[in-house]
């Protein structure tokens, strides 16, 4: 059974290196629980489903051709997570920055994939705090309850311009 064990964190913008080479992503959420996800990455196209958990999920992942998955996008009872997506390497991991945009945007964050939930792991100065455990920073919750709604989202957003 293939597993994603990853950690989230906000972002404190101003401490990041520069960005290059950033993806732009849009997903939309068909189901919640489980997680079933269609994604549009330029011009490929995946269908995901993830069990629930905070840490360690079980994860599928699957191309779909790309009409298809246009189609599926426009079925989500949500709103769709549109964001940008930068790579950075950095001691041994590689780490997943999300700008986000239209609903949820204001909002940054990072994840990195770990081979364990124990794994020791080095954290750059550029790290807010840590988010895994905070279910409203999924993204399938973004998509039901998005960034800009929260009524406290100003505190995030003071930690995240930092």
């Amino acid at each position: 059974m293939p597993l994603e064990i990853e950690r989230q964190f906000l972002v404190r913008v101003r401490l990041l290196p520069a960005l290059e080479g950033g993806r732009r992503i849009e997903q939309a959420y068909l189901s919640a629980s489980p997680e079933v996800r269609v994604r549009m990455i330029d011009d490929k196209a995946y269908i995901t489903v993830k069990s629930d958990g905070s840490i360690t999920r079980e994860e599928y992942e699957y191309s779909i051709p790309v009409e298809e998955a246009r189609s599926m996008l426009r079925l989500t009872p949500w709103f769709p997570i549109l964001k940008t997506r930068y790579r950075l390497p950095l001691d041994g991991h590689v780490w997943e920055i999300d700008r986000y945009d239209a609903e949820n945007e204001g909002l940054w964050s990072a994840e990195v994939e770990l081979a364990s939930e124990d794994e020791p792991l080095e954290l750059p100065l550029w790290l807010g705090d840590e988010v895994t455990q905070e279910g409203r920073f999924k993204n399938k919750n973004l998509a039901q309850m998005p960034f800009a709604t929260w009524p406290d989202r100003e505190l995030f957003v003071a930690v995240i311009r930092g």
